[in-house]
C-alpha cells in the first residue's frame, strides 16, 4: 500500500532543476507529482515518477545523489475538507508528518505523505476507511 518516492539532492544553482527534469523526460520517465524544498545552497527534489527504479539507475549513472523511499499515498475524500479529514485521522494517532504534496490522477487527488512509519500509517488510515494507493492500484 505504499509508493516509491524518488528523492534527489541538488545544488541550488540556476538550471539544475531543469537539467534533472529534462534528463528524466528524455529517457521516458514522467513526473506524476513533485515538490522541491530548498535552502540558499541546496535543495531536495521529491517526486513520484512513472518508473522509479529506472529513474534511480539513470540518475546514479549521471552522478546525481538520489534514493528511493517508501511514502504513504492516500486518496483524498471528494470534499472541501478532504485533506483535513486525512490529516485529522493521522493527528488523532499522533503521527508526525515530515512533508506532503498532492498527486493528481484521473480527476482524483491524493496526498503523498512523508511519515516515520508509512506501513503503520497506511494500516491506520485503511482501518478508518481511507483508500491508500500503490503503483498497482493507483
Amino acid at each position: 500500500m505504499l509508493m516509491k518516492q524518488l528523492s534527489v539532492f541538488l545544488k541550488n544553482n540556476q538550471g539544475t532543476l531543469a537539467d534533472l527534469v529534462c534528463l528524466l523526460g528524455r529517457n521516458g520517465i514522467g513526473l506524476e507529482a513533485a515538490v522541491l524544498a530548498d535552502t540558499s545552497r541546496y535543495g531536495v527534489f521529491r517526486a513520484i515518477v512513472t518508473d522509479s527504479e529506472k529513474a534511480l539507475r539513470l540518475l546514479q549513472d549521471n552522478n546525481y545523489s538520489a534514493c528511493l523511499t517508501d511514502v504513504l499515498c492516500v486518496r483524498m475524500p471528494d470534499a472541501a475538507d478532504g485533506a483535513g479529514q486525512v490529516l485529522t485521522a493521522l493527528n488523532e494517532d499522533n503521527t508526525d508528518i515530515e512533508y506532503l504534496y498532492v498527486l493528481k490522477r484521473g480527476g482524483e487527488n491524493a496526498l503523498v505523505l512523508g511519515v516515520l512509519d508509512p506501513e503503520r500509517s497506511a494500516r491506520l488510515l485503511s482501518d478508518k476507511g481511507f483508500q491508500c494507493l500503490s503503483k498497482k492500484n493507483g
